[in-house]
């Protein structure tokens, strides 16, 4: 668990010095007395957050090395993507910043081919 925690504050660290507002997201149950409380909804990514400029939403699901995602966070996974988000899964913190540095480059090659097709 202490493993876990360190990766994600690490995250969290890249992701502030990378533009996105994030945060680390409780999800699960807890019991209280003779009382269960949810605590968000089932397969909620362990990572949740926004570019500052953009508003491009991110999930970021954080695993050890062997472990799998469950059906559940696949699913949130899969919204997000869907929505235009951008999700991962991390297994260490280089892959993460390697993937969002690619997204940033593709994401400015983008726009300069947009801003290119507008000035022609």
């Amino acid at each position: 668990m202490r493993e876990t925690n360190e990766k994600q504050a690490q995250i969290l660290d890249l992701l502030r010095n990378m533009g996105y507002y994030a945060w680390r997201q409780n999800s699960g149950k807890i019991n209280i007395g003779k009382r269960w409380i949810n605590l968000g909804n089932e397969g909620l990514s362990d990572i949740v957050g926004f570019h500052r400029l953009t508003g491009r939403m991110l999930a970021i699901e954080c695993k050890q090395a062997r472990e799998r995602i469950t059906d559940a966070q696949r699913e949130f996974l899969d919204t997000v993507e869907l929505a235009g988000g951008i999700a991962l899964i991390a297994y260490n913190v280089a892959d993460i910043a390697e993937s969002l540095a690619a997204i940033a480059r593709q994401e400015k090659h983008e726009r300069r081919g947009k801003c290119a097709a507008q000035s022609e």
